[in-house]
């Protein structure tokens, strides 16, 4: 135990985390790990992330729709800017988001994100124009689902310890859920209504799951400052609110956190898993396209990759107890990687084939994606978790900023030739994702390979 105080201590100093200390011991370790408020926070999340991350599982629906349609003149390069903008706003503006529910609590943030995320979408169903998706779906609605995500998948880890890859779980389920449904909902309005009124529905779900959301949930652990003391609750609802805010902003970025080798490792794998993985769902649709599947089935396609997807969020909860969070997402790693280089490169001209890879995907990413902030916060005091989860999702909106405009630059003329360097690059990046993941374990466990971590 005393061994176990002081790694926690000395991993708060290497990442120097200001008022790592204004919480006791006790407050740190005891977790509800269920009861009434906790629940409510899993099922708050859970509807949040219906539609946060569920929309952006859905992107491949809504890329090839404008790709076909109003865009359809447009090379693939420059339609894939919009998306790559959406995504970097996104995640970059997380870290915004995360300082302020670290230090403000949820409300604040996810109530921004709410009306910015609807405007963006109401926005979105009148574009025709590159600049104007770009304005609309990749700035303001990217903006809105940056302030409403960090929140959503940090709550869980305010009220849970020994359950929370299973909290975890059941939070992120909302995200498959969210993919399955979205993506069906869409491809059926498109069809009856126009594209149109089809994201004037989508922003009416947005700002009523995103309501239900926050009046669900909310914090336990704010970040205090240690130059100011103990929080006096009397003075700081006098403060000027901009001027507090301000403050922070200066102090976004703590790259101290860095100089532990466990939080860089795991931080840099993250943040590729999540840019490889949803890159790899944005385009899978067209890819699917372009190699002479029907436009119907290709949104198909996404809703079985979602469909599986809740299979990978119910797998960590069973799994991890048993084998360990890291064990097991590094097996993940392992098994997408291989699929890619078997199944997707190879033989993804195939029907029969592309069903089967979209199920692995499906199962895999989902875990990856579930069990991922849950091993980050292995190696992040709890504490300060929202504001270093924002950290590693500004690398994320970096590498979507690259990575989404190099992939349409791959695909070019969308031939079948080009669609193959795509899926290699796919590969390659989930290579360099699993070895990320099995050098932070090595840093936890060393050589001992029978340990459950």
């Amino acid at each position: 135990m005393a061994l176990a105080q002081h790694e926690d201590s000395s991993l708060r100093q290497v990442l120097g985390i200001v008022g790592a200390d204004s919480l006791t011991n006790e407050e740190e370790e005891s977790y509800p790990d269920g009861g009434r408020d906790a629940w409510m926070v899993v099922l708050g999340s859970f509807l949040g992330l219906t539609f946060d991350f569920g929309l952006i599982n859905s992107l491949g629906t809504i890329q090839t729709y404008i790709s076909t349609h109003q865009l359809v003149d447009v090379p693939p390069s420059t339609v894939s800017w919009i998306f790559s903008i959406l995504l970097t706003t996104n995640f970059g503006f997380c870290l915004i988001g995360g300082t302020l529910f670290d230090h403000y609590g949820s409300r604040l943030p996810m109530t921004v994100g709410m009306f910015l995320s609807t405007a963006g979408l109401l926005g979105t169903a009148s574009s025709q124009t590159v600049y104007q998706f770009i304005l609309s779906f990749g700035v303001c609605t990217g903006l809105g689902l940056a302030f409403l995500q960090t929140p959503l998948f940090c709550l869980v880890s305010h009220w849970f310890s020994q359950k929370r890859a299973m909290a975890a779980g059941l939070a992120t389920l909302g995200v498959s859920v969210g993919g399955v449904v979205l993506p069906l909902l869409l491809s059926s309005l498109y069809t009856s209504v126009g594209f149109s009124w089809a994201i004037r529905v989508l922003a009416l779900l947005c700002f009523v799951s995103s309501g239900i959301s926050i009046w669900l949930t909310k914090e336990r652990f704010r970040m205090v400052r240690a130059s100011t003391g103990p929080m006096d609750v009397s003075q700081t609802q006098h403060q000027n609110l901009l001027a507090r805010i301000k403050s922070q902003i200066n102090n976004l970025v703590d790259l101290k956190a860095f100089k532990n080798p466990r939080f860089t490792l795991c931080a840099l794998g993250m943040a590729g898993a999540e840019v490889y993985l949803i890159t790899a769902m944005t385009y899978f649709s067209s890819y699917a396209v372009a190699q002479g599947v029907e436009e119907r089935t290709a949104y198909l396609l996404i809703t079985v990759i979602n469909a599986s997807g809740i299979i990978g969020r119910f797998l960590p909860g069973v799994m991890v107890s048993k084998f360990g969070c890291f064990n097991v997402i590094t097996g993940m790693l392992l098994l997408v990687t291989l699929s890619i280089f078997t199944l997707w490169l190879p033989l993804g001209n195939q029907l029969p084939i592309l069903y089967a890879f979209a199920a692995l995907l499906g199962v895999t990413s989902a875990s990856i994606l579930c069990l991922a902030p849950v091993c980050l916060a292995q190696v992040t005091p709890i504490k300060s978790y929202g504001r270093c989860y924002a950290m590693v999702f500004l690398m994320v909106a970096v590498g979507n900023l690259v990575f989404i405009p190099v992939s349409g630059i791959l695909i070019g003329n969308e031939s079948r030739r080009n669609y193959n360097h795509f899926v290699l690059f796919c590969g390659l990046l989930s290579v360099l994702v699993t070895i990320c993941f099995c050098g932070a374990r090595y840093s936890l466990t060393g050589k001992a390979v029978a340990v459950r971590v």
